[in-house]
């Protein structure tokens, strides 16, 4: 017996099957991360030829066949376009949506899906120079929302108020530590400066902090490699496929 769902979703990615056909893991709003069929996709005068793109949010009708989904109808809310428009936007939306399939749990997880649209629409408005502050703060948001947030406040061993200009980031503990107590064997030495980027991450929308002009004063990149080390450092998925990719743009 068939079983039809209207969901909300985005498309996190889409590979080709058979001669014409397409198979999309989307992340809806209802029902966490599902995988569809989506057949006749790759014909030029198909109507799901954009619906099932990557990055493109949208309202899909699936039907539940004996083995897999398949999208029947659907409409799109919002193609992400903008992030067509340089290389570095549209990788760090590839490199974002590997990341969170890396952390999806089971089920329907608003928080995510409304991290991974505002993430998705940031990169879209974003000064060009800003992008690698946004993956950054990316990268700590899906940590915080996955059970890993960092503890920025005062130092995780002792509990003492840091000294801003001496503080360092412990990746396994999960938090700064004071200079009496960081191990220096998984820690970071951070600037007074990075040291509040990184709080802003936290405090700060996606799409301020890609248009914050005070973000120019730090480097970008360094942050977004702290950020992502901290994300291997808790979930253990030590590469992604557009990692390479990433580094060669200088966004990490």
């Amino acid at each position: 017996m068939e079983e039809n769902k209207n969901l909300t979703g985005i498309v996190l990615q889409a590979y080709d099957v058979r001669d014409s056909s397409r198979m999309v893991d989307i992340l809806t709003l209802e029902e966490g991360r599902l995988s569809a069929m989506v057949r006749g996709a790759k014909r030029n005068k198909s109507r799901f030829l954009n619906l099932s793109a990557p990055y493109v949010e949208g309202d899909f009708h699936l039907v539940r066949g004996r083995s897999t989904n398949y999208l029947k109808e659907g409409t799109i809310r919002d193609a992400h376009f903008g992030l067509r428009r340089s290389l570095g936007r549209l990788t760090s939306a590839r490199f974002g949506c590997e990341a969170l399939m890396a952390v999806l749990p089971e089920g329907e997880d608003a928080n995510l899906y409304y991290l991974v649209q505002a993430y998705l629409k940031a990169l879209e408005e974003a000064d060009e120079n800003l992008l690698a502050h946004g993956v950054a703060a990316y990268f700590l948001k899906l940590c915080s929302f996955s059970g890993f947030r960092p503890r920025l406040s005062r130092c995780i061993f002792g509990g003492e108020s840091v000294d801003p200009e001496n503080v360092y980031l412990d990746y396994e503990a999960g938090g700064i530590a004071c200079s009496a107590h960081a191990t220096h064997v998984r820690s970071e030495k951070l600037s007074r400066l990075e040291y509040e980027a990184i709080g802003n991450y936290i405090r700060l929308p996606l799409r301020a902090i890609m248009n914050a002009r005070e973000f120019y004063a730090v480097d970008g990149r360094r942050l977004a490699r702290i950020c992502f080390r901290y994300y291997v450092t808790h979930t253990e998925r030590r590469t992604l496929g557009s990692l390479h990719m990433m580094e060669e743009l200088c966004l990490l």
